[in-house]
């Protein structure tokens, strides 16, 4: 009987930790997103500055949370993040406005993707 009790501790924690690190991954993507944004506008208004400022700070918080991506999140998701931000800040940087579009998206589609394939689905049950 005591390692019934045990086991759906056990179960319980798995439960507990995994809605705590899908909720956690949802506000870092939104404010993620947050920032993206703040720099797209920036960068739709031509000011280079302040598009690569939004986006350092994105890249900043992303780096703050090694603690949590590096153990919850697959190596090559957060890389691909990581290039991305560093492929976009470039195109920033250079003024080349033409990439930055294509730059913002697929930095967009790393961080649905990581949303996506972190929530709990049927899918990833079975």
């Amino acid at each position: 009987m005591r390692n019934m009790y045990t086991g759906f501790a056990v179960l319980l924690a798995a439960l507990a930790l995994g809605l705590w690190s899908t909720a956690h991954l949802d506000s870092l993507t939104d404010d993620m997103h947050a920032l993206v944004t703040e720099s797209q506008e920036c960068a739709l208004d031509e000011n280079s500055a302040a598009a690569a400022e939004a986006l350092l700070r994105a890249a900043d918080l992303w780096e703050a949370q090694e603690w949590y991506t590096h153990v919850f999140v697959r190596h090559t998701e957060v890389d691909a993040v990581s290039d991305a931000v560093y492929e976009l800040l470039g195109s920033l940087l250079n003024e080349e406005w033409g990439e930055t579009t294509g730059g913002y998206e697929k930095l967009r589609y790393h961080l649905e993707s990581i949303r996506k394939l972190e929530h709990l689905s049927i899918g990833s049950i079975f």
